[in-house]
């Protein structure tokens, strides 16, 4: 233990006080933490200082304390200093309506992102500091905090969207903060999340949600969980509304809904839940609006598939052949500078029966002797035909001029397609014309090699 820094003698004294049987001396640092202690001190030593000593079992002057952080506020007004201030302060007795009061204030300074969360300039560890620190000055004296129920949502979707955190003192105080969100007096935030995987098809077709306190323990009160609505993401069309979900049989937290009995289409879709408690409990907020995600995938089926070569002029006809996935043409297709290779396919959706696209269509050409790579995309033209056309001639440059043999391979694939695939098509031996390399590139290349082996000569003879 350094008795010289204010900040181990206070995280020392506190791991002791969480320790059974655990004492801890820190006489050795007693006249530094009595010093700090005074209208000078910026407020966040004034905390280390207090609380180093209240765990640690010394006695404490709380009008000391007390006097020390009001002149200190007066300094240094930013929201963590006041986090700080309002924990030390829950620990006392008296007048405390000033930094209650000043609450309001301080929370009005968060920043809202996407109309969704709130949180302080500062991020997790200043956040969960000022509105834990709130919540417990509010308790101290027995009054709900100066904070509106939606502020203190977007608080809550802040702190539950924080999956990953890098710092031991945020982690520590995102506990501490979620702790009190679920057993204050006053506020308790209801957490709606998909339990699920975000897909449902005909094999899985439920939507599982769970509905719980901020800790992700069971709510005191019997509730009813609704679908309040459904709406298509792409076309806002609302495929259901006001349907109940079922409740687990095994798990008290955990909804069902069986989704695909309103037989939706293909896509994403939000879902807009309520939740509905038996008996009114005004603690509770974030009882409406709650949103989850879904996506209904689809298996799909790849049909009408044509390949072949052309004449650029298309003074010919164009020599096409016909595929079935995921049979390989039986020969090698074969193609000059003069023409082009083509081809066109369509994707079904399988349960419907529907034509459909996808985002990912594209074509890998692979030099079998370098394995080089080049992908084309395929484009849909309005029957939701997929097409490729390749001019040889024009794009030689692409292909480094190299001609010789190609794979070609069909790659599809689509965040609602369930069985992406990628498709050997053919071989092709395609032909280039030569390239014509400028004779300047060539005659820099060798001065530069000329450079380099004469600055090695001369290096070597000064040697």
């Amino acid at each position: 233990m350094d008795p010289s820094s204010l900040s181990t003698l206070y995280h020392v004294a506190s791991a002791a006080a969480y320790l059974t049987n655990c004492k801890v001396d820190i006489s050795a640092g007693l006249d530094l933490i009595k010093d700090a202690i005074n209208p000078t001190s910026p407020v966040i030593d004034i905390f280390h200082a207090f609380f180093a000593l209240k765990k640690s079992g010394n006695a404490v002057n709380e009008a000391a304390v007390m006097s020390a952080l009001t002149e200190a506020l007066k300094k240094d007004d930013l929201p963590a200093s006041h986090g700080y201030a309002f924990l030390v302060a829950a620990e006392f007795g008296g007048n405390l309506a000033k930094l209650y009061d000043s609450i309001e204030d301080i929370v009005a300074q968060a920043d809202e992102v996407e109309e969704k969360y709130l949180q302080f300039e500062g991020g997790l560890y200043v956040t969960s500091l000022v509105v834990d620190g709130a919540y417990k000055l509010a308790e101290k004296i027995n009054k709900a905090p100066l904070i509106s129920e939606d502020k203190v949502v977007k608080f809550a979707n802040y702190f539950l969207s924080r999956k990953h955190v890098h710092q031991v003192k945020s982690a520590c105080q995102l506990l501490s903060v979620i702790k009190t969100l679920t057993t204050n007096p006053f506020h308790i935030p209801v957490a709606v999340t998909r339990a699920s995987f975000v897909a449902v098809s005909p094999v899985t077709p439920n939507v599982q949600v769970r509905v719980t306190n901020l800790m992700g323990d069971v709510l005191e009160k019997q509730i009813s969980v609704i679908a309040d609505s459904a709406r298509h993401m792409t076309d806002d069309a609302v495929v259901l509304s006001k349907k109940t979900f079922t409740a687990s049989a095994t798990d008290k937290t955990s909804y069902d809904l069986n989704f695909m009995q309103v037989n939706p289409t293909r896509g994403f879709y939000k879902i807009i839940i309520n939740v509905v408690p038996s008996e009114t409990d005004s603690r509770l907020l974030g009882l409406t609006g709650a949103e989850v995600q879904v996506k209904v995938t689809v298996h799909v089926s790849i049909e009408n598939v044509e390949i072949g070569v052309a004449d650029k002029d298309q003074t010919t006809v164009a020599r096409t052949t016909k595929l079935q996935h995921p049979n390989k043409a039986a020969n090698a297709l074969e193609a000059d500078y003069h023409q082009k290779i083509i081809m066109k396919f369509q994707l079904k959706d399988k349960s419907s029966g529907q034509l459909m696209t996808a985002h990912q269509a594209f074509v890998r050409l692979t030099n079998l002797n370098t394995k080089q790579e080049i992908i084309f995309v395929t484009e849909a033209d309005n029957t939701m035909t997929n097409k490729f056309d390749l001019d040889i001639g024009s794009g030689a440059k692409d292909f480094g001029y190299l001609s010789g043999r190609y794979s070609m391979e069909l790659i599809i694939g689509d965040a609602i397609i369930e069985n992406p695939f990628s498709w050997y098509l053919a071989d092709l031996v395609l032909t280039f014309p030569e390239s014509i390399a400028p004779k300047k590139i060539v005659l820099n290349h060798l001065c530069i090699y000329l450079s380099i082996y004469l600055s090695i000569y001369l290096c070597n003879k000064l040697l």
